[in-house]
């Protein structure tokens, strides 16, 4: 476990502006897109938002510009300073309700959010005691009428992945240490870590969904955060399109993206849940 948890906070410090870039682009404002309607839809603009698992506060900025407050959590201090100094350059600084360094399973204040967004904890959170610890501080943190929003990736993300890299001898090492029954990946090799991803853990949308449950939270909805664009990052970004058709073809996207078949072959999805 300190292993996984060295890999973790060595990858998000090395450069935050890496994760902050990643949600620009014609493709990956889909997922911008997808997430923050979804968000919208559950919680009006004056709730108060736990970040837990901020990164360089790339979703915090949107919701602020938006009138909420936030608590930012990161495990990685230099997320956290990219975070800050982003919330200063934009005016934002009253919308800061704290920050903390620390990891997810570790964080619990006696504060009640109306939303709490874990848009990263889930990927790099392996052991079990970690999860449950997780999950029941979050319980404790949100509101009786407030929504969790969790990301999770799904299974078949490393195997596509890997594949556009060319690492064939690779995909064989992940079969055969059962990833496929476990969703566990741990990296082979510095090179893994540093091109693709530390240490995590993906999950079946149906079993992410009986995680939630076990843990005595509903789950109101589970939506895909590319739709059917998935994996499709090198076409999509050199298609030409009128701001019209942009537009049109985000609202398709949306409005495809909670369809089951989708589910089980995008790269990352979105779980709405509340607390019983």
């Amino acid at each position: 476990m300190k292993n996984e948890i060295k890999n973790v906070i060595s990858f998000y410090n090395m450069n935050p502006n890496i994760e902050w870039n990643r949600l620009n682009g014609k493709y990956s404002n889909i997922e911008k897109t997808i997430v923050h309607r979804t968000i919208d839809k559950y919680i009006n603009q004056t709730a108060d938002i736990l970040d837990l698992g901020c990164g360089p506060g790339r979703h915090a900025i949107e919701l602020a510009k938006k009138g909420h407050k936030v608590f930012l959590v990161d495990i990685a201090q230099a997320n956290l300073d990219f975070a800050f100094n982003e919330f200063k350059r934009n005016g934002l600084e009253d919308k800061l309700i704290g920050m903390e360094c620390t990891s997810a399973h570790e964080f619990r204040i006696n504060y009640r959010f109306d939303a709490v967004l874990a848009f990263g904890p889930f990927y790099h959170i392996i052991d079990e005691s970690s999860i449950t610890m997780t999950l029941e501080n979050i319980r404790a943190m949100v509101t009786e009428t407030g929504y969790v929003f969790v990301i999770f990736i799904q299974m078949i993300s490393i195997f596509k992945d890997f594949l556009k890299r060319g690492w064939i001898n690779e995909i064989r090492t992940i079969i055969d240490s059962k990833y496929p029954q476990t969703g566990i990946f741990y990296p082979a090799n510095k090179k893994q870590i540093e091109q693709y991803m530390p240490d995590f853990r993906a999950y079946r949308y149906t079993d992410a969904r009986q995680m939630l449950e076990n843990a005595q939270y509903v789950v109101k909805e589970i939506i895909t955060c590319e739709s059917f664009a998935a994996f499709m990052r090198p076409y999509f970004e050199n298609l030409e399109f009128s701001d019209e058709e942009y537009s049109k073809l985000l609202d398709e996207l949306y409005d495809m993206a909670g369809q089951d078949f989708i589910l089980n072959s995008t790269d990352h999805y979105l779980v709405v849940a509340k607390k019983i």
